[in-house]
């Protein structure tokens, strides 16, 4: 964590702080703690219909927590004929 000098227009490292107050001018440095945004994360349960390889046969393989990310990945390969999401979404 890191503080802001308003006097020596710098950032102070927590660790570098004497008693609480810049190093260099001696004023108070208050450290504010950031409140990280929680990203909202959408899993999906996904039937998958492909073509096999080698026997050229549709085949289906079901999914369970993927996520968009891989869900665009799994639309994107070349082998696969179609996607079905199913009813549950987490």
């Amino acid at each position: 964590m890191s503080g802001y000098c308003s006097s020596c227009k710098m950032m102070v490292q927590e660790k570098y702080l004497i008693k609480g107050k810049c190093p260099m001018c001696g004023k108070p440095i208050v450290i504010e703690q950031l409140k990280l945004a929680k990203r909202k994360t959408i899993k999906y349960d996904i039937l998958v219909v492909y073509l096999d390889k080698t026997t050229k046969q549709e085949c289906s393989v079901t999914y369970t927590d993927v996520s968009a990310y891989n869900y665009q990945r799994i639309e994107q390969a070349k082998n696969v004929v179609s996607i079905t999401k199913l009813n549950r979404e987490v």
